[in-house]
C-alpha cells in the first residue's frame, strides 16, 4: 500500500500493565524504574508524530499530562528530605538518623543513579550503621567525598525547608506531618527545634 516505506510500530496492549504501557508509548529516561538501565523513546516518538506520520488528535488524546523530574543532582535542596525518608522506611521503626557530617558527603555527591541509588544508600547504611550515620558508614566513594564548602549552612536551610513543607502539606498537624516524612512526633519536634521552626 502507499504507507509501505513507513514505520510500522506494532504494541500489544492486552499484554502490558498500565505503567508498562505508558512507558512503551512514550518511552523512559535511564533510572526511571527498576531495569531501566538505558533511556528509550517511546513507540509514539518511532512512528514520528512530528513528520505527520502519527495523527495528532490521537496522540493529543493519549498525552494528557507530560511531566519533566529533573535528577537528583539537580534538586539538591530535596535530598536531606529524601534521605531521611528512606533511611526510616529502611530502619522499619528503629531510630536512625544521619549524622550533619555524613549528610554533607551525601550533598557532595553527583548522584549518577539518580533517586534510586540514593534509596540503595540508605538501605545499607540503615543495616550497618548505629542509630546516628557517619561518614565512615557510607560507601567508600561517599565517606571520601570532600563536604562542600559551609554545606551545613545551606543543609540547614534545606532541611528547614523541607520541615515546613511537610508542616504545611499536613495543615501544620505534627503527628501527619511526622508520619510524611518517616519521623516519630519527638524526633519532628527535636529536627523543628535544630533548625529554629519552634
Amino acid at each position: 500500500g502507499p504507507r509501505r516505506p513507513r514505520p510500522f510500530v506494532p504494541v500489544n496492549s492486552a499484554a502490558l500493565s498500565e505503567a508498562l504501557l505508558e512507558s512503551q508509548l512514550f518511552g523512559h529516561a535511564r533510572g526511571a524504574f527498576s531495569g531501566a538501565d538505558r533511556a528509550r523513546p517511546g513507540l509514539l516518538a518511532e512512528a514520528e508524530v512530528c513528520r505527520g506520520r502519527f495523527r495528532a488528535d490521537l496522540y493529543y488524546r493519549l498525552r494528557v499530562i507530560c511531566l519533566r523530574v529533573p535528577p537528583l543532582r539537580e534538586r539538591m535542596e530535596d535530598l536531606p528530605a529524601l534521605a531521611a525518608h528512606f533511611l526510616a522506611a529502611a530502619a522499619q521503626g528503629q531510630a536512625k538518623e544521619l549524622d550533619p557530617e555524613a549528610l554533607d558527603r551525601l550533598l557532595s555527591h553527583p548522584w549518577p543513579g539518580n533517586v534510586r541509588e540514593l534509596e540503595n544508600e540508605m538501605r545499607r547504611v540503615s543495616l550497618l550503621s548505629g542509630p546516628v550515620v557517619r561518614p565512615a558508614d557510607l560507601s567508600p566513594e561517599l565517606s571520601r567525598a570532600t563536604p562542600r564548602a559551609r554545606l551545613g549552612d545551606s543543609r540547614r536551610a534545606w532541611e528547614r525547608e523541607a520541615l515546613r513543607s511537610a508542616l504545611e502539606a499536613a495543615g501544620g498537624n505534627k503527628s501527619e506531618a511526622a508520619r510524611r516524612l518517616g519521623y516519630s512526633r519527638f524526633g519532628l519536634r527535636k529536627k523543628l527545634r535544630r533548625v529554629g521552626l519552634v
